[in-house]
Formats: C-alpha cells, sequence, structure tokens
C-alpha cells in the first residue's frame, strides 16, 4: 500500500512541478503521465489480481485433493477450506469485474490512439465510460465489508464486539434533564 501511495504521490508532484500552468501545453508529457499514473498501476494491480486468484484457487485444490488420498482430514477442515477458497473467489471475482472497464478502456486507449479526451467524437464516449468504471470500482470497494462480515465467523466476531462495544456505551449514557 505504501508503494502505492508513494508512486502516485511522486507522479502527482512530477506533474504539478513539471509542466506547470497551462497544463495542456504540453500533451505528450500529459499522455505519458496519464500513462504511468493511472493506466501502468490499474491494470498492473488488475492482473496481479487474477493471475494470483487463479494461482491460489488451483494450489489450494490441489493441496485439498493430496490430503483427502494421504490423510484422514475431517470435514470440518475441509470446510474451512471450501469457505476460505470461497470468499477469496467471491472477492477476487467482484474486484476483477468491477475493475475491468477501467482496465479496457486504458487498453483501448494504448490500442486506438484516437481515443482521447480531446477527441471531438469518442471524448464524451470515454468520460462516460470512466464515469461507469469509477461506479463499478465504488461498488467494488463497498461490498467486501459484506462478503467479508458473510464468510468470516473470525471477521464477524470482531464486527459485532467493535459495534456491541459502541451501543452499550450510547445506550448507557442517559441524556441530563
Amino acid at each position: 500500500m505504501l508503494t502505492v501511495i508513494l508512486y502516485h504521490v511522486i507522479f502527482v508532484i512530477v506533474v504539478y512541478t513539471d509542466t506547470g500552468p497551462p497544463y495542456n501545453a504540453f500533451p505528450q508529457k500529459l499522455n505519458f503521465y496519464y500513462f504511468s499514473l493511472y493506466v501502468i498501476p490499474s491494470t498492473t494491480c488488475f492482473f496481479i489480481v487474477l493471475l494470483s486468484t487463479i494461482f491460489l484457487v488451483v494450489k489450494v485444490r490441489r493441496n485439498q485433493r493430496w490430503r483427502k488420498g494421504t490423510s484422514t482430514q475431517t470435514a470440518k477442515t475441509n470446510d474451512k477450506e471450501d469457505k476460505l477458497v470461497r470468499t477469496i473467489i467471491a472477492i477476487s471475482t467482484i474486484f476483477i469485474i468491477c475493475s475491468f472497464p477501467t482496465v479496457s478502456i486504458f487498453i483501448t486507449q494504448i490500442i486506438h490512439k484516437q481515443f482521447r479526451y480531446r477527441d471531438p467524437y469518442l471524448g464524451t464516449l470515454l468520460l462516460l465510460m470512466f464515469n461507469i468504471g469509477g461506479v463499478f470500482q465504488a461498488i467494488s470497494s463497498s461490498v467486501n465489508i459484506f462478503f467479508y462480515y458473510r464468510m468470516s465467523s473470525r471477521f464477524k466476531k470482531v464486527f459485532a464486539s467493535l459495534f456491541a462495544c459502541r451501543r452499550s456505551g450510547i445506550q448507557g449514557t442517559k441524556p441530563s434533564d
């Protein structure tokens, strides 16, 4: 997380110190900064999550089959591993689906050079697609807590204890007359 934040901070500082106002005077530099600030981190994270999810699921499934064949594993352990795999797949799938519109825009911009904001015809379409992508990414960030609550008993306990303390603290205080 710190690496991503540092990466973004450095590029924002470089953009504002290097180009200066008017910002549209250097379109080639701005294209490079745009690519470096948005395209590289977004598509890198997208493909890291995609590939690591596939790798993790394949490894966990392979280990489950191996353990079933070599030892007497309890049904409880199998259920825990299945729940873990389902949670990872659910959260990663939501991230992948919700990030796909934005990543596809970036890839389209690399392939189709006219797909830019300055284009009089495709610029409006690009803005619309980025807004839709932003909504999808907000949805992705918003629904994770529900999946963690549904799938993780430990998360559920901590969540309940945290808000139970807050509720009891609120209920325990009475307004003064």
